[in-house]
């Protein structure tokens, strides 16, 4: 292909023709990037705490070391500032607010203590009264006995002979019973735990109906450490021994007061105690 010198391309002789691209122009060199150098505006903000003045990110609206409010509200009544400080602030534990802990335990603790006393207070009194209810009993002869008055052939000592048809009778007969009592004594301190009494004149029934008995009496048991305890007990209107569970310690002495009456079929026989027996457990 012929050339020409309009197109740029010297001819060559003696050899075959060769087109010779035309070097590319140089171009700029790349843009370098270029950071503006950092100011004050852009460096991180830190917000100082009004109440200890340490230093908080100023994201926060709490003091981190003290809980305080980093921006305060406008001007709050007294009863919000309490609200605020001891109510919205995050649950952290702080010294002043030890008295709100106080106000809690302290009633709990007087309330503990009241419950553990009333618990104690019952132990003490089940555990005798199981052991009552459980343990072997045994009788306990008076050393001494007597009475208000006695109807002749009714001594004191026919009501804790041990024989039901042989009984104690004050003198006169009827209402004229009321009032009088019968003691006895001992010789040292034992748990009374059950009274039993033979009402009436004897525990067969001809001979019960016949005499007087008495309906209701007050059983005094004077102790060591109690002073006296008392018991009114009811008599049932049938022949045989009744047996009445007292569980009191330290007994000494017991009188048995006649309060209530019925009169027999024989208005004019007294009112008579057949047998007054005491009882106590074995020791354990």
């Amino acid at each position: 292909m012929p050339t020409s010198p309009a197109d740029g391309i010297e001819p060559t002789h003696g050899g075959p023709e060769f087109a010779v691209p035309p070097e590319p122009a140089l171009s700029d060199p790349a843009p370098t990037a270029v950071f503006p150098a950092a100011s004050a505006d852009t460096a991180p903000r830190l917000l100082p705490c009004p109440e200890c003045r340490n230093a908080n990110a100023e994201a926060r609206t709490y003091c981190h070391p003290c809980g305080a409010l980093l921006r305060p509200g406008p001007e709050l009544t007294r009863w919000q500032r309490l609200r605020e400080k001891y109510w919205e602030r995050p649950a952290v534990w702080h010294w002043d607010r030890r008295w709100v802990v106080w106000l809690g335990v302290l009633p709990l603790c007087a309330v503990t203590g009241i419950s553990l006393g009333s618990a104690a207070a019952a132990v003490q009194r089940v555990v005798p009264a199981v052991k009552d209810r459980f343990l072997a009993h045994h009788a306990v002869s008076p050393a001494a006995v007597a009475a208000s008055s006695s109807a002749k052939g009714f001594e004191p000592e026919l009501a804790s002979d041990g024989v039901d048809n042989r009984a104690w009778a004050p003198q006169g007969s009827g209402k004229d019973a009321i009032g009088q009592y019968w003691t006895a004594e001992f010789d040292r301190p034992f748990r009374l735990t059950s009274l039993v009494i033979i009402s009436g004149g004897s525990r067969t029934p001809a001979q019960f109906f016949e005499a007087g008995r008495p309906t209701r009496v007050n059983v005094a048991m004077t102790t060591v450490g109690q002073g006296t305890v008392e018991e009114t007990v009811e008599l049932g209107g049938e022949p045989g021994p009744q047996r009445f569970d007292l569980g009191v310690d330290d007994v000494t002495r017991v009188r048995v007061t006649i309060e209530a009456v019925h009169p027999g079929l024989k208005p004019d026989m007294p009112v008579a105690l057949a047998e007054i027996q005491f009882f106590s457990r074995q020791a354990s």
